[in-house]
């Protein structure tokens, strides 16, 4: 259950990856498009509930990333986002 897409189009490239092995259930999806490049990275494993998310886009960089561990209850959130970094 693993695959790999690629597409490229237009004038400003876009490129969309995506890797998923349902067993582990892991995935890793990288999509990049137009003048300003959008970046999207995640990653799962759903057995351990834990999760890693980033998104880049536009001239203000925008970053998310959440880890989160069920079991434990553990979750880490961090959003950066414009001129001000919250």
């Amino acid at each position: 259950m693993i695959s790999l897409n690629v597409i490229v189009t237009g004038t400003h490239a876009s490129l969309w990856l995506c890797t998923k092995h349902d067993d582990n259930m892991i995935s890793l999806n990288v999509f990049v498009t137009g003048t300003h490049a959008s970046l999207w990275l995640c990653t799962k494993h759903d057995d351990n509930m834990i999760s890693l998310n980033v998104f880049v886009t536009g001239t203000h960089a925008s970053l998310w990333l959440c880890t989160k561990h069920d079991d434990n209850m553990i979750s880490l959130n961090v959003f950066v986002t414009g001129t001000d970094k919250c």
